[in-house]
């Protein structure tokens, strides 16, 4: 970006244009001051207008009066903006303390614009195949995404929208990897890592946030390397370069995004289906109105009754059935807070019985020798109780993980200890919980996890960060885990997963990429270097979009001249039989003494005569007569049942006369 404006130059130019709409034959300056300056205030505008107007009235004479001089139009104009001495001549915005105008919120980049390279993906079709199939396997665990229609995004994906971008954005890198250039999967991997830092919501350490943000130079650099003329049609990605100075001044880009209103443009309308369309506004005001009431009276807000002559609120029944229905909760906007206790387990399905088909008793609870937990973990003393095998846990975070899931557990039991990579290979539920049993003598529930170490390098390709699987496994209190990505399992029949002892981190994803980051260290979150000179890399960008606009109107210009071409040459030959040919024997003209002097060509005529006939400048001129059952010289006509046609322009060769 440019050097930022300042409130001070912004008021000085607008009062430069006022003082210019004062002289004669203001209207030029005045534009040109804009140009120049960059300033146009729409407050200030309307005055501007209106004395370079009534300058243009001095500037003429009426019937009553001459035309004043550029001397008193000046003067009188000046007496004029005088009159604004006590009221406002702009926007008030530039008198307040503090205002900034260049530091204005801009919204976030749009999805659909950013992403580069989609169109690049969708071209090859010979991975097209692999690409659907990848994308079909991904899990998405922890993703707290909805779910991934691989065949419908590769079907029609030149017309996706938001919601599948913030997707697949998140899984992109993994699913091209090996499939295109080195250039296009950077580019999904700077476009990632911005999408996560614009959608963060929490910002802990802002000069450690803007420094990230510098991700937006990366996706600015894959632009001019891959579409330089994207750069020049799409203004969001100069949006962007300013983005670091808003987040600075409003906080996290996401919370004063205004793309995401566009989306109640349904709604206001549908406010206003049942209406004469006289007063729209008052129509969707009182809809409003009416629904917020009624929302109030369900969540058990009180309105006085003027019959009872005291304030009254809703039964116990009408607030029950707005807390048990999800639909008329979520229509009249209400929330439903019903977030589960962490650490609460869900045991696994009992099978019915196929003879009665009913539920199958479930078995006995374990005691702590048949446990996994006591086998791994010889060293522990045996606890008392009894547990039921459960198959997942809500977490912190209140995601549910499954066994085999990778969580993000605290080391120390404590809420301020630190966090560590890990993934869970039994859950144990105690017996109470199931039917009133009660055998756990007030123990909690367990979760047997394995610790994973980080490498100390990130992935060559991907640029993350790296876990492998230790032999370390702790209890821990569920309370205490929070879920992460899984990089890698069995998902979809498409492609099947491997086992394996290392992981990659998708720190790509949106969903707790906070605590991601602070388990990770300050030395793998580093920004990778994709280009080591960047103003190189503008310059050849640069050359190359001259050289392509070169190429474009070179090409132009030969189309151009094939089409004059083919169309004289279509209307020199005609479209039907002949039975008249006319030679040019010679085409050739010359001027005497400046007169362009006539050349000579043959009519053959059926009978085996033949008529000579000149052909000059009048003859080219009436051109658009021929061709229509007759043959003009000057203005004589030789219409013995033979049709004229037109001779070209320099063309030596036989040209078939149409017959009428």
């Amino acid at each position: 970006p440019a050097r930022p404006r300042v409130v001070k130059e912004t008021r000085e130019a607008i009062l430069r244009q006022l003082i210019l709409a004062t002289y004669a034959s203001a209207e030029k300056p005045v534009k040109e001051a804009m140009t120049a300056s960059g300033v146009k205030d729409s407050f200030a505008i309307s005055i501007i207008n209106d004395l370079i107007a009534a300058g243009k009235v001095l500037r003429k004479s009426t019937p009553t009066r001459k035309a004043l001089s550029a001397e008193v139009v000046n003067q009188l104009l000046t007496e004029e903006i005088k009159k604004y001495k006590d009221s406002p001549v702009m926007n008030p915005l530039l008198e307040m303390p503090g205002y900034a105008s260049r530091a204005s919120a801009h919204p976030s980049p749009r999805d659909r614009e950013v992403l580069l390279g989609s169109n690049h993906v969708g071209e090859k079709n010979k991975h097209l195949p692999m690409f659907q199939s990848r994308l079909n396997s991904v899990n998405q665990d922890s993703l707290n995404v909805p779910n991934i229609l691989a065949n419908y995004m590769c079907r029609y994906r030149g017309g996706l929208i938001g919601k599948h971008f913030k997707t697949i954005r998140q899984v992109m890198v993994f699913a091209i990897a090996g499939l295109v250039s080195e250039d296009l999967k950077n580019t999904w991997l700077a476009i990632g890592r911005l999408t996560v830092l614009i959608w963060q919501t929490d910002i802990r350490d802002v000069t450690q946030y803007l420094d990230l943000l510098l991700s937006i130079q990366d996706v600015q650099d894959f632009a001019a390397t891959l579409s330089p003329g994207i750069l020049l049609t799409k203004i969001e990605f100069h949006v962007i370069s300013h983005l670091i100075e808003h987040v600075r001044r409003f906080g996290p880009a996401v919370l004063f995004s205004t793309e995401r209103y566009e989306a109640f443009n349904r709604v206001f309308r549908l406010c206003s289906i049942h209406s004469n369309r006289q007063a729209p506004s008052r129509d969707i005001a009182n809809t409003f109105a009416n629904l917020d009431r009624c929302r109030h009276i369900v969540m058990g807000g009180q309105w006085y009754d003027r019959k009872c002559q005291k304030w009254v609120s809703a039964g116990k029944a009408v607030m029950l059935h707005i807390q048990n229905d999800v639909r008329d909760a979520h229509l009249l906007g209400v929330l439903l807070n019903k977030l589960k206790a962490p650490g609460t387990m869900a045991l696994s399905t009992i099978a019915r019985d196929e003879d009665s088909g009913k539920r199958r008793a479930r078995a006995a609870p374990l005691t702590w020798n048949q446990t996994q937990a006591c086998s791994l973990l010889p060293a522990l003393p045996s606890i008392p109780g009894r547990w039921f095998p459960a198959v997942s846990v809500v977490t912190a975070s209140q995601d549910v993980a499954y066994i085999g899931n990778e969580v993000l557990v605290r080391s120390e039991q404590g809420e301020f200890s630190p966090l560590r990579f890990a993934s869970i290979i039994e859950l144990l539920s105690p017996a109470s919980s199931d039917n009133g049993l009660d055998d756990s003598h007030g123990l909690p529930a367990l979760v047997l996890v394995q610790y994973s170490s980080l490498a100390a390098d990130l992935h060559a390709h991907l640029k993350m960060p790296i876990i492998s699987r230790i032999r370390d496994m702790r209890l821990v209190n569920p309370e205490v885990v929070s879920q992460e990505r899984q990089a890698s399992g069995r998902t979809w029949l498409v492609i099947g997963h491997n086992p394996s002892s290392q992981y990659v981190i998708n720190v790509n994803a949106l969903h707790n990429n906070l605590y991601v980051r602070q388990a990770l260290p300050a030395s793998l979150q580093e920004r990778p270097q994709f280009f080591d000179n960047r103003t190189e890399l503008y310059l050849a960008a640069a050359a190359s979009l001259r050289d392509q606009r070169l190429q474009k109107k070179l090409a132009r210009e030969a189309m151009a001249r094939k089409k004059a071409e083919d169309a004289r040459f279509a209307h020199n030959i005609g479209s039907g039989d002949s039975s008249l040919t006319l030679l040019e024997h010679a085409d050739s003209e010359t001027e005497v003494d400046g007169v362009p002097e006539l050349s000579m060509q043959t009519v053959s005529l059926p009978d085996g005569s033949s008529l000579p006939t000149p052909r000059g400048l009048r003859e080219r001129r009436a051109g658009s007569n021929r061709g229509r059952g007759e043959l003009t010289r000057g203005s004589s006509r030789i219409a013995g049942g033979a049709a004229g046609a037109t001779t070209g322009r320099k063309r030596k060769a036989g040209v078939s006369i149409r017959k009428w």
